[in-house]
């Protein structure tokens, strides 16, 4: 009878709520921070004069170029063909002209793909990692 008496006790007082268990007290400092410091006044003109500045000053440094550059594909095909005419192996880098850029040398390599693709020349290589022609 005195364990059932001391378990029921120990029920009713699990269900009692406890500060710092299942409550917590809430403490704050407020501080009022006061300052003597005089904020400009600024009207919505000026702000709108600044804004557009810095428009005006991003159009003047944004400046976009496209340079197009006539390249044929047909006519680079044309180009190799009469390269491999002079001999019968050329070295695939003598294809390119380095000085055409990037666009030149892709021009090329598509000619060389498409040229493959029809069945008019061929590409070899001897060995791994050896000099393509």
């Amino acid at each position: 009878m005195e364990y059932q008496k001391y378990k029921d006790l120990s029920g009713k007082i699990d269900s009692v709520p406890r500060i710092n268990r299942d409550n917590f007290v809430a403490k704050s400092i407020f501080n009022r921070i006061t300052t003597d410091q005089v904020l400009p006044e600024l009207e919505f003109s000026q702000l709108e004069n600044a804004f557009l500045d810095v428009l005006r000053r991003a159009e003047i440094n944004a400046s976009h170029n496209v340079d197009v550059e006539i390249l044929s594909v047909r006519e680079r095909m044309t180009i190799v063909l009469e390269l491999i005419a002079k001999s019968d192996s050329v070295v695939f880098t003598d294809c390119f002209k380095m000085n055409e850029g990037k666009m030149g040398i892709v021009v090329t390599f598509l000619a060389i793909l498409e040229l493959v693709k029809e069945n008019i020349i061929d590409i070899m290589q001897n060995d791994a990692f050896s000099v393509i022609y």
